[in-house]
Order: structure tokens, then sequence, then C-alpha cells
């Protein structure tokens, strides 16, 4: 069996969930090849307990000998290591945002598009099986037309002081609340119903000292005319401080919770509620997280994602619904 060498570049939270996700994939995850670990960039090793990883200062020191370049340092420097990774043609996996400017993320699209060089992007809500019994209802029109949708997402992290201390709230990061977690939603919003024409925002600060949203409303409307709204928030504290979204219909409305990502609720006119529950014979089971390995969601979703992204490295298959550079472009560009 092939093995396939991930050198990740930074080793900070993110990080550590992407190499979970390497490790597990291996026992979880059908698949015609095997992930290895292979390199870590950081400057400080003296923090990683991984016995048979070895240890960069640069990406230069690995780069000849790895597969693929995973990219989860700050968002400053993501377009710096793309350049890096592009030098020598190696497929790029890389954290979302992929620049801290719009203009740094349409940077990367021009210069791995121009290549064509292989890249992918984790969001990883589209490997959640809730997302395509969503999609799928809608298609067929189960409860008639969407009316509008919406969509929160909140933690809390940011109530505490010492995470206010992080680069995450500097300027330099583009962006708080809403790049660091909304524009998974927004992604979610271009997945399901399609291009969006109009976004706006109102975003807000509520602590001293802090340069990015904390809260942010958003108003967005899709090409075909359905709107809808996305709270995001890393300063409101909820039961579950999971992401939930809902689709109001002709017919009645269709909800999926991400605290519990494998069904999707469906409410009909008259009040009664069915909980439909994703068949592993569907299609799109083969590619998503399917709650078996033990994870959480969110660690299980990183791992299909990137399975999913190694198999077009591997031998070019794949589900077709992987999401790259452009889409993370496309989804910035609403923030």
């Amino acid at each position: 069996m092939k093995e396939m060498k991930i050198a990740i570049v930074g080793f900070g939270n993110i990080a550590k969930t992407h190499a979970m996700a390497i490790y597990s994939a291996n026992l979880k995850m059908d698949i015609p090849f095997r992930l290895k670990l292979s390199h870590i960039i950081t400057s400080r090793p003296e923090f990683v307990k991984l016995g048979d990883v070895k240890f960069c200062s640069n990406l230069e020191e690995a780069i000849d000998e790895v597969d693929v370049v995973d990219i989860c340092n700050i968002n400053q420097a993501h377009i710096n290591s793309i350049k890096e990774a592009a030098k020598k043609n190696k497929p790029i996996y890389c954290e979302k945002p992929v620049g801290s400017t719009a203009e740094e993320a349409l940077d990367a699209c021009t210069i791995v598009e121009k290549d064509n060089i292989l890249n992918g992007v984790p969001f990883v809500f589209r490997y959640l099986p809730s997302v395509h019994l969503l999609k799928n209802a809608l298609k067929e029109k189960r409860l008639g037309e969407a009316i509008a949708f919406e969509i929160k997402f909140f933690h809390n992290g940011y109530l505490s002081e010492a995470k206010r201390k992080g680069w995450k709230i500097g300027k330099e990061a583009g962006g708080g609340a809403l790049l660091d977690m909304g524009i998974h939603m927004v992604d979610l919003v271009r997945f399901i119903f399609g291009d969006i024409k109009e976004a706006s925002n109102e975003k807000n600060i509520y602590f001293p000292g802090v340069s990015v949203d904390e809260y942010t409303y958003t108003k967005l409307k899709t090409e075909t005319g359905i709107g809808g709204t996305l709270v995001s928030s890393r300063v409101f504290t909820t039961k579950f401080q999971h992401p939930e979204m809902r689709v109001y219909c002709e017919k009645g409305s269709l909800s999926i919770y991400f605290n519990d990502p494998y069904f999707l609720e469906i409410i009909e006119l008259n009040g009664s509620s069915i909980n439909l529950v994703a068949d592993k014979n569907q299609d799109f089971m083969k590619y998503c997280a399917n709650g078996s390995s033990g994870l959480n969601y969110a660690t299980e979703a990183h791992m299909a994602c990137l399975c999913d992204f190694i198999r077009k490295v591997y031998d070019g298959s794949g589900s077709g619904f992987a999401p790259n550079f452009r889409d993370s472009y496309e989804a910035q560009i609403l923030i």
C-alpha cells in the first residue's frame, strides 16, 4: 500500500486536529493508501511529542520528501507558505482563509490555478451526512420550495481573557468570528443553494482591546433569490455550542444540528416531526463522516475532508464536492 507523506506547517490547535485526522484515517477510513505525518514545520519542536516525525524550522527542508503540504500556521503566514509549496508544484491543503485578505486569497488562487497545482481547503461541514440529506431534500422539493434559511454558529471561547491575548484578535488575522467560523457557513450556503449575489454584515466588538469582530449578523441572498441570515459569535454561550441550520419551506421546515450531524429533522405543517437518518449505502456516505470513529464530529469531518483531498492527489478520484482555494476566496469576498 502506497504511503502518502504529509508535512504540516505550524503546530497550534488546528494543526493538532489535522494530525489527529491523519493518524485516525488509517484506522477508520476506507482508503487505498496509508497516510503518514512525516514532517512538522515549527519553531517549537519541544512542544510536540511525536517520536516518528521529523521537525523542520522551514518548509524548504521538508518539501522534497513529502507528497502533500498541509498549511496550518497563522492566517497572515498562509500566502508565503503557499508560494513556497507552489515552487515545487506540491499539492497544497490549506486552512481557511487561504489569505488574511481577499487580495491574498485571490493571489493564492492565481498561483495554484496557473500551474494546475492540486489544492484543497478544509470546509469540513461539507462532509457531514446531515448537510447532504438537507441538500437532497431541497432538490427533491420534499417540503415544496425553499423560502429562507437561518444559521447560528456560536462558541464562547473568547469570553476567556487568556484567549483574547492570542493572535486571532489582531487586525493582521484579517477578521474575527465571521472569518474564523462564519466562513464555514457561507461556504455551506454556496454549497447547498448556489452562488450568493448579495451580502451585508453588521460586525460588533464587545471587549476593549479586540480589533476584530466578536459577533456578526450577516444577511445573504443567493442567485436563485433565496435569502437568509447567519449569526457568528465567539462570545455567545448556548447549551451545546454547536452550529445549527434551518431552512423554511412552503410545507414546513428542514433543520440540521451539528452536535449530532447524522440526521435531518423534518417538521411538517401539521407539526409532525420526522428524523431522516443517513443510509450507509447512499453515495455521499463513502466520503462523509459516519459517526462510527469514536471521534467528535468536527475531527471526524476533518478526517473525511482530508482523505477526500488525498484521494485526488493519489489517483484523481474523490467525491466531486471537495472544496478548493477558489471556494475559500468566493466565501471570503462576501465577508
